[in-house]
């Protein structure tokens, strides 16, 4: 008995040794070790990239060495951090062939730098915002992009903005601010003769009025804060005289002719209802009929991000044509009440206060929806109301 098991232990180590070991070169559909996972030089021709251009296929010829094993049915995507002296860390991530995914959030840093986006080069243009939604087809390395400045001296410390540098592509270009009062960056887009910031604000200077929806820090890092107008106006005068004494049942005047800063950074000002307008004129059909049902669709597909909003039969996906990237931030229903509440619509509406007075206790504000029939909306809201934030750059 001892020898027929020693002869069948035999047999199996020997059929073992024989069977062959995983190569570079394995059958179709098994992972394949030396596929590359990152293209070392890409080349791409700007002028053929869509004005929807947080939604292009990636095209790339690959040439180095795998560092990991491929999933079995995606692709690498691989962020270069581009520039010396940068903290922070940032994996590979995997994108699935044809499906829309969001690029991972920048990790990267640097003082005295803003980070503006993505190239497809080391040398490129940036065609990616950061968190923008892309298709994958290939592996490619996606390179960031930067711009420095000389830190400044304690006699200039008091200057509440940076301004840098923009890039172009199409009928809008982008750039950075960044706000010495917290130390964020922010991207911006000018269109047509109208610089605005290309995200919400997210400024908190402790005061009463601003709110991160549900009571949660982490929506105001994807969504910016929601404030009253009250706050938005800079009612206390903290930055500005502009809107001190404005509020609920205040007298003071805020029509469209009166520049008033608010809230935002230095430089910068709450756009009036009719600097909204002006914008609505440009991304539409250039038009007086603005809030006609075509002309209010076009309008909200152009300005809304292609992604987390409401799909339905009678909705349109966003395009983000011009980088304004509008999000469904949702909002704070203070119900004449300042104490008490809810939030509502966050995932389904965008709201922007405007520095206009509509009435003595109310305000106009701007809502954006996927809806076919009424995408834009203008309408009035009590002061303690509270809805995002989008400053509109100081006229030259």
């Amino acid at each position: 008995m001892k020898k027929i098991f020693c002869f069948v232990l035999l047999i199996y180590l020997v059929a073992c040794s024989e069977s062959p070991s995983p190569t570079a070169n394995t059958d179709e559909g098994s992972v394949n070790l030396n596929i590359p996972i990152y293209s070392s030089s890409s080349n791409y021709d700007l002028n053929t990239i869509s004005s929807f251009s947080n939604m292009i296929d990636f095209v790339s010829s690959s040439s180095d060495p795998a560092q990991n094993i491929r999933p079995t049915s995606g692709f690498y995507v691989r962020f270069i951090a581009n520039l010396d002296s940068v903290s922070g860390w940032m994996p590979a991530q995997t994108f699935f062939p044809e499906i829309p995914q969001y690029l991972e959030k920048n990790n990267y840093k640097r003082d005295y730098c803003s980070f503006l986006g993505w190239a497809l080069t080391p040398d490129g243009n940036v065609v990616y915002k950061d968190e923008a939604s892309v298709i994958v087809s290939s592996d490619v390395n996606l390179y960031a992009k930067w711009n420095c400045w000389e830190p400044l001296s304690h006699s200039s410390s008091s200057s509440a903005v940076h301004e840098q540098s923009s890039s172009s592509i199409g009928d809008y270009s982008f750039g950075s601010l960044y706000d010495n009062r917290d130390g964020k960056v922010y991207g911006t887009t000018t269109i047509g003769t109208q610089t605005w910031m290309a995200e919400n604000l997210n400024f908190d200077d402790r005061r009463e009025g601003l709110f991160c929806y549900n009571g949660k820090i982490d929506s105001c890092s994807a969504y910016g804060r929601l404030y009253t107008w009250i706050a938005a106006i800079d009612s206390i005068g903290k930055y500005s005289n502009d809107g001190k004494g404005c509020g609920f049942q205040s007298s003071c005047k805020t029509d469209s002719t009166k520049k008033i800063r608010g809230i935002c950074p230095e430089g910068w000002h709450l756009p009036s209802k009719t600097e909204f307008e002006v914008l609505f004129r440009y991304v539409g059909y250039n038009t007086d009929s603005i809030y006609t049902p075509i002309n209010s669709s076009a309008i909200s597909i152009a300005l809304r991000t292609m992604f987390g909003w409401p799909l339905c039969d009678l909705c349109e996906r966003g395009a983000n044509t011009y980088q304004f990237s509008a999000k469904p931030a949702g909002r704070w229903d203070g119900h004449l009440n300042k104490n008490k509440g809810e939030y509502l619509s966050i995932g389904g509406q965008a709201y922007f206060w405007t520095s206009t007075k509509a009435s003595s206790n109310s305000s106009w504000y701007i809502s954006l929806n996927s809806s076919v029939t009424n995408g834009v909306n203008v309408s009035s809201g009590v002061a303690y109301d509270a809805f995002s934030v989008r400053c509109i750059k100081d006229a030259d």
